[in-house]
């Protein structure tokens, strides 16, 4: 019932309704809870921060991606914590709080490398690349693009 409920969460994602996608989201992490399974709560987290952040609440979200990412680094799982990391970031993007932002699109963006996943990389220099143009610095961000 906890991947039905993430499925939906994904779905209502996809036809803008934000907050729907979320209350999924967090009927599957608490799914999971009961189940003891840390990873799935991670994935779950990092879905409610994603549909927070498609929905227009940059702080919420990125309270969800730091929860992801603990869980994440619970249980060792170097995908969700670089995904939720780079998510992280870019929630911190759009908040202005561009030094906890680059922190934590550079540790994704090792961990990226590390993974060696090709669209990840891209998606953690896209994400460095916004941030670079959202503090002005034009130049960087065409070396991160």
């Amino acid at each position: 019932q906890a991947n039905a409920l993430a499925n939906l969460s994904v779905l209502a994602g996809t036809m803008g309704r934000f907050a729907r996608a979320a209350e999924h989201g967090e009927q599957a992490l608490q799914l999971h809870e009961q189940a003891g399974s840390r990873r799935g709560m991670a994935i779950a987290a990092n879905s409610v921060g994603v549909a927070l952040h498609d929905g227009g609440q940059p702080a919420q979200a990125a309270a969800w991606f730091a929860r992801a990412f603990e869980l994440a680094e619970e249980v060792r799982d170097s995908y969700m914590s670089m995904r939720s990391l780079l998510n992280r970031g870019r929630a911190l993007t759009a908040l202005g709080q561009w030094e906890q932002a680059e922190r934590a699109l550079r540790r994704s963006l090792f961990l990226a490398t590390q993974l060696a996943l090709a669209p990840d990389l891209g998606d953690c220099h896209v994400a460095l690349a916004e941030l670079a143009l959202q503090r002005g610095q034009l130049a960087a961000a065409v070396e991160q693009h």
